[in-house]
This record gives C-alpha cells, structure tokens and sequence, in this order.
C-alpha cells in the first residue's frame, strides 16, 4: 500500500499525545507531567451499591 492510499480521520489524530517541548521538559519536568496526566480521561466510576441490593455472603 503507498502512502497516499492510507486514509487519516480525525479519531487518529485525537489518540495521539502531541509532542513533547524539550525546553519546557528540561526546565520544568514536573509540570510538564502534571499537564500531561490532566489530559488523560478519567476512568469511568462504578456505581455505588445501595445496601438492600448487597448479597449476603
């Protein structure tokens, strides 16, 4: 397959991290990491059990 066969949706592009500021990494590595875990999604919750729905062990 050559190149210009390959097709690009956006879902490709949302999956991807952009690149690293070295400059920003070499003077701050910790807020730089700190952003980067901000703009992960949050993993989804489950949902709280109500006791009466409990099983009794």
């Amino acid at each position: 397959m050559t190149d210009s066969d390959i097709q690009h949706t956006k879902d490709d592009a949302d999956k991807k991290q952009p690149p690293l500021n070295l400059n920003d990494l070499a003077a701050n590595p910790m807020r730089v990491g700190m952003e980067r875990l901000a703009r992960r999604k949050p993993a989804l919750k489950s949902k709280k059990r109500h006791w009466w729905s409990k099983r009794a062990k």
